[in-house]
């Protein structure tokens, strides 16, 4: 799929216009995305889930390959492309410089009580996970980081082709974590 195609599939309360869709394609780029080639793994849905109830949560790191979903119904059952398409906002915090792989590396695997505003997630029964409250921002963003990194190191060994997205490598996952509040 191109880049240039895209659209949203279902409605949205904020147009689209091609500022943003040129920001956040400038971000794909600089993770190393070909725009004209994105991976169908980029249209695995991301899910919705129901809120849950309750306040304790427990610190816990977590894969973000085990993150697949939201409580949040405006960026659930969509491609996770399209809910990363549709992030508020989003444009003007890429032009800001605030989505880079080595500022979510770094504040995402803090503490959460060194976190300004800690990402709240549920565990699903399969031991994986979905944000349930604060967080889908950052978690989508992420999650793009991920894929690209699964992308470029992929089209250096030249196996792309054979890919899926039903695997994860084991070399980014060891990498790609964050430390968020689960509710218990």
């Amino acid at each position: 799929m191109k880049w240039s195609e895209l659209k949203y599939s279902k409605d949205y309360y904020i147009p689209f216009d091609e500022n943003q869709k040129v920001i956040r394609g400038f971000l794909l780029s600089m993770l190393g995305l070909d725009l004209n080639h994105i991976p169908a793994y980029f249209n695995d849905v991301w899910k919705v889930y129901p809120k849950r109830q309750g306040n304790i949560f427990i610190e816990q790191k977590v894969r973000v390959s085990q993150i697949i979903g939201t409580s949040y119904k405006e960026y659930g059952d969509i491609p996770l492309i399209e809910a990363f398409m549709k992030i508020k906002r989003g444009d003007k915090w890429i032009k800001s410089g605030e989505v880079t792989k080595g500022k979510y590396f770094y504040s995402l695997k803090k503490q959460c009580d060194q976190q300004q505003n800690p990402i709240l997630l549920s565990k699903l029964e399969d031991g994986r996970y979905y944000v349930d409250g604060n967080g889908n921002h950052r978690v989508i963003f992420y999650k793009i980081m991920m894929l690209s990194e699964i992308y470029c190191r992929l089209q250096e060994c030249g196996c792309e082709e054979e890919y899926d997205g039903d695997y994860i490598l084991p070399e980014i996952d060891r990498i790609f974590w964050l430390n968020a509040k689960v509710r218990i």
